[in-house]
């Protein structure tokens, strides 16, 4: 009986896959990409919030805010959590530590809640629109081991002397800090413009998922009001 390409590829195909498979179990992930174990079962992102804005004839949306979702197989809350990051950050404050550790969200999903993170309008995989919004600024390493990671040098309170659980030196050339520093983005210069836009894009979140249990970060402060 004459065998057809077709016939002779799919055999050829079935004899190869349980070797292919058997190979594919020696793979492995490349040492130090910080990888951890989830419980998420659902993910899935969207945006809210968007406005357009202009000539009709040449519209640009500004405003709009980007959401990721993620939930466990069984969500056991009525009220899911909304996340909103601080000044020069983005939804990855709350995926995962610089040292490479599990965040809070992935802790939240392990008890039963369903999550949402946002990157604050106008930052990060939320569009900046620099002809419409007003200008940008970054942050620095200076202002980031006063407040955050050097706390105990270089923090110019009282309370400061404290502050000794962040890991690592907490200056530049440590690797944890360089880690966080490069998550860093640049924010709109405006607290009160951005505080506007996190209040039509954060309504509207709600409008579409419902009531909600908000977390907010340093700038996100005044947000959850």
């Amino acid at each position: 009986m004459t065998r057809t390409l077709a016939q002779i590829a799919l055999g050829a195909l079935l004899w190869a896959a349980p070797a292919a498979a058997q190979q594919s179990a020696n793979y492995f992930l490349p040492p130090g990409v910080p990888a951890v174990a989830t419980n998420v079962t659902r993910h899935g992102h969207f945006y809210v919030g968007g406005q357009y804005v202009g000539d009709p004839a040449k519209q640009q949306m500004t405003g709009q805010m980007y959401v990721e979702l993620w939930a466990p197989r069984q969500i056991t809350h009525r009220y899911p959590i909304v996340f909103f990051h601080g000044f020069g950050g983005t939804g990855t404050t709350w995926m995962q530590t610089a040292d490479g550790r599990r965040g809070w969200a992935d802790f939240f999903v392990d008890q039963g809640y369903a999550v949402y993170i946002v990157d604050g309008p106008a930052r990060g995989r939320s569009g900046y629109n620099a002809e419409r919004q007003p200008k940008q600024v970054n942050g620095n390493t200076a202002d980031s081991m006063r407040t955050v990671t050097n706390v105990r040098e270089s923090g110019d309170w009282a309370q400061s002397k404290l502050h000794t659980q962040y890991p690592g030196t907490g200056k530049p050339g440590d690797p944890i800090f360089d880690a966080a520093f490069a998550r860093g983005v640049a924010s709109i210069s405006s607290n009160a413009e951005q505080q506007k836009l996190v209040q039509h894009a954060a309504g509207a979140l709600l409008d579409r998922i419902g009531a909600a249990i908000i977390v907010t970060h340093s700038q996100a402060g005044p947000f959850g009001w």
